[in-house]
């Protein structure tokens, strides 16, 4: 039988490992650390049976025409508008939302094709110009450019429409 000296140090003892952590590194916060954490949950998410996705051109929109094909790149016949250019991220300026969509081809990237004529272009202020055709970079998003070319500087571009 164990006096009663011997049974508050072996507590004392058990309450010590117990507070302490059984062999912990120091202080929680240090026993915490983020920084070495399960390398595997990092890797990104594949299934075997899952195929890469494509994104259309402009989805939900099947009628889309190629009306121009540029052999070097766009920004040597155009120039950038700023004002239309954050219109267009506003969504007060750019091609309409319904129907389908007029694009042109360069090298490097695929715009979509505007005029002023009211029919390829959503402009409730009226901030197109007769003459012009507009260019748009990255169209419905927050990052759209708007390019912009005498319609003159262009039209030896122009791609011929495809009859059946």
């Amino acid at each position: 039988m164990r006096t009663r000296r011997e049974g508050l140090t072996l507590l004392a003892t058990t309450l010590i490992a117990v507070w302490a952590g059984f062999g912990s590194t120091g202080t929680p916060a240090q026993d915490l650390r983020l920084d070495h954490t399960n390398p595997e949950h990092l890797k990104p998410r594949t299934l075997p049976h899952q195929t890469p996705y494509l994104r259309p051109l402009w989805p939900g929109r099947e009628h889309s025409y190629l009306v121009y094909n540029f052999p070097k790149p766009l920004e040597t016949l155009t120039v950038p508008d700023n004002a239309l250019s954050r219109l267009c991220r506003l969504g007060a300026f750019g091609q309409p939302q319904f129907g389908g969509r007029l694009f042109a081809r360069s090298p490097e990237r695929v715009y979509g094709v505007g005029a002023a004529d009211g029919r390829t272009l959503h402009d409730p202020q009226t901030k197109a110009k007769t003459g012009y055709i507009y260019f748009f970079r990255d169209a419905d998003t927050s990052r759209c450019q708007v390019l912009v070319a005498p319609e003159g500087k262009v039209a030896p571009y122009a791609v011929t429409p495809q009859t059946p």
